[in-house]
Protein backbone atom coordinates (compact mmCIF):
# COMPACT_ATOMS: atom_id res chain seq x y z
CA UNK A 1 0.00 0.00 0.00
CA UNK A 2 0.78 3.50 -0.41
CA UNK A 3 0.90 6.50 1.40
CA UNK A 4 -0.67 9.27 0.51
CA UNK A 5 -1.48 13.02 1.78
CA UNK A 6 -5.48 14.33 2.32
CA UNK A 7 -5.60 16.21 -0.70
CA UNK A 8 -4.09 13.36 -3.14
CA UNK A 9 -6.96 11.19 -1.27
CA UNK A 10 -9.92 13.63 -2.15
CA UNK A 11 -8.28 13.77 -6.11
CA UNK A 12 -8.54 9.83 -6.37
CA UNK A 13 -12.20 10.16 -5.62
CA UNK A 14 -12.93 13.24 -7.37
CA UNK A 15 -13.63 15.52 -4.56
CA UNK A 16 -12.14 19.04 -5.65
CA UNK A 17 -12.65 21.07 -2.83
CA UNK A 18 -9.16 21.50 -0.80
CA UNK A 19 -9.56 24.52 1.56
CA UNK A 20 -9.41 23.30 5.42
CA UNK A 21 -10.03 19.68 3.80
CA UNK A 22 -11.24 17.02 6.41
CA UNK A 23 -11.24 13.02 5.97
CA UNK A 24 -14.79 13.76 7.50
CA UNK A 25 -15.35 15.92 4.51
CA UNK A 26 -14.68 13.37 1.92
CA UNK A 27 -16.55 10.77 3.51
CA UNK A 28 -19.77 12.69 3.12
CA UNK A 29 -18.89 13.94 -0.40
CA UNK A 30 -18.69 9.92 -0.96
CA UNK A 31 -22.18 9.42 0.96
CA UNK A 32 -24.08 12.57 -0.82
CA UNK A 33 -22.81 12.80 -3.98
CA UNK A 34 -21.06 9.14 -5.16
CA UNK A 35 -24.03 7.39 -2.76
CA UNK A 36 -21.02 4.64 -1.22
CA UNK A 37 -19.79 5.06 2.08
CA UNK A 38 -16.28 4.91 2.25
CA UNK A 39 -14.39 3.96 5.84
CA UNK A 40 -11.47 4.66 7.55
CA UNK A 41 -9.21 2.17 10.53
CA UNK A 42 -6.36 3.43 12.43
CA UNK A 43 -3.18 2.39 11.55
CA UNK A 44 -3.19 0.00 14.53
CA UNK A 45 -6.19 -1.89 12.77
CA UNK A 46 -4.04 -3.26 9.88
CA UNK A 47 -4.09 -6.54 10.45
CA UNK A 48 -8.05 -6.73 11.06
CA UNK A 49 -8.52 -4.74 7.76
CA UNK A 50 -6.60 -7.15 5.32
CA UNK A 51 -7.87 -10.29 7.12
CA UNK A 52 -11.28 -9.66 8.05
CA UNK A 53 -13.01 -6.40 6.53
CA UNK A 54 -11.31 -6.69 2.84
CA UNK A 55 -10.14 -9.86 2.37
CA UNK A 56 -8.01 -10.00 -1.08
CA UNK A 57 -8.32 -6.06 -1.55
CA UNK A 58 -5.35 -4.30 -0.17
CA UNK A 59 -4.55 -2.60 -3.99
CA UNK A 60 -7.83 -0.94 -2.84
CA UNK A 61 -6.39 0.44 0.59
CA UNK A 62 -4.29 3.35 1.09
CA UNK A 63 -2.58 5.04 4.40
CA UNK A 64 -4.16 8.98 4.06
CA UNK A 65 -1.62 11.26 6.24
CA UNK A 66 -4.56 13.06 8.34
CA UNK A 67 -4.38 15.46 11.01
CA UNK A 68 -4.67 13.03 13.47
CA UNK A 69 -2.32 9.99 12.13
CA UNK A 70 -2.33 8.13 9.43
CA UNK A 71 -5.67 5.98 8.31
CA UNK A 72 -6.33 3.29 6.45
CA UNK A 73 -9.03 4.38 3.81
CA UNK A 74 -10.29 2.40 0.40
CA UNK A 75 -10.09 4.19 -2.81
Amino acid sequence: METISLQEYAKRIGYTETKNLTLEDIQEFSEEILDRSIWDYPIEELDHVLNEVHEGCADNLVYVETDFGLRICEV
